[in-house]
């Protein structure tokens, strides 16, 4: 089946737990034995349970033993210490990818690998241990047997991806200066030199304070194009027949000047095949210069 995946918000909770290392072949035994004790202890201390039962998988002993924890979730913590065997447990709030698998036990590890690809995929990373959680009753038909997998995730921090060491994006552009974003994990603090070199030559004061370019990083919505010298001129917005006709004199003026070998391009390892073949085409075919590299060797 077809997972769908979403991350929700959780809030922080309580649960009464049992901790146990098991055989896979030992869970159901188990599960059925400690529930039965945890919700039995619900009920004589007169707790309110707060949600659907489930497990935490903690660590992966061998390929058929776990070590998990077995809880009923519960609204506040109990006044009496539970008995032996039976353990209050603060589950901590927070983001988790979660999904819903229908059908029999046997089949749920279609969700894990579901949800091993979506998560990377989406720009999040687990941060703890995955729970299943039943919101089936055990005489529930198996192909009816509802079963939530969520893991905690946190959403990794954006980065640069050309630059050859995933330097994390400078965020802010403001006057003669780029800062990048606080706390970044891998350069810790300090711009990479592609990106503070690409905002000094792209941008001027002028550029700045007319507000052609935002002081904060922004995606462009329409082309732009200089009016005056690159010092004290600024941008301003243009149709993209101007822009590319603006763009297109100034290759044949260097090219008249000083030869097809004076123009180079960059493209792009993450644009498309096609993108990337026409690339080459034009700056080969069109300028007549072998000036063309891809940004993932600068």
């Amino acid at each position: 089946m077809v997972h769908a995946i979403e991350v929700r918000d959780v809030a922080a909770s309580t649960a009464l737990a049992r901790e146990l290392t098991l055989e896979v072949s030992e869970f159901p035994q188990a599960l059925g034995a400690a529930f039965g004790a945890e919700y039995g202890f619900i009920q004589a201390a007169g707790l309110r349970p707060a949600g659907e039962p489930f497990v935490t998988y903690r660590e992966r002993l061998a390929e058929n033993r776990w070590n998990v924890a077995i809880c009923a979730p519960i609204a506040e913590a109990p006044s009496v210490p539970p008995p032996p065997g039976l353990v209050v447990e603060h589950i901590p709030g927070g983001l988790v990818a979660t999904t819903l698998h229908r059908g029999p036990y046997e089949t749920i590890s279609e969700a894990y690998t579901d949800l091993g690809r979506w998560i990377p995929a989406h720009g999040y990373r687990p941060v703890g241990p995955p729970r299943e959680r039943y919101l089936s009753e055990p005489d529930v038909p198996p192909e009816d047997i509802r079963t939530i997998v969520e893991f905690p995730v946190e959403k990794i921090a954006d980065h640069c991806r050309p630059a050859p060491a995933g330097a994390d994006a400078a965020a802010v552009a403001g006057l003669r200066r780029v800062a990048s974003r606080a706390g970044g994990p891998r350069q810790r603090g300090a711009a990479c030199r592609a990106a503070a070199m690409l905002v000094r030559r792209c941008t001027s004061t002028a550029d700045q304070e007319s507000g052609a370019m935002p002081k904060a990083y922004a995606r462009l919505t329409t082309p732009l194009v200089r009016e005056g010298d690159r010092v004290t001129g600024h941008l301003r917005a243009a149709s993209w027949d101007e822009a590319l006709g603006r763009a297109a004199a100034g290759i044949r003026a260097a090219v008249t000047a000083h030869g097809p070998t004076s123009v180079g391009l960059f493209s792009c390892s993450k644009a498309t095949n096609e993108l990337n073949f026409a690339t080459q085409k034009f700056i080969r075919a069109a300028v007549g210069s072998n000036n063309i590299d891809s940004c993932n060797r600068t």
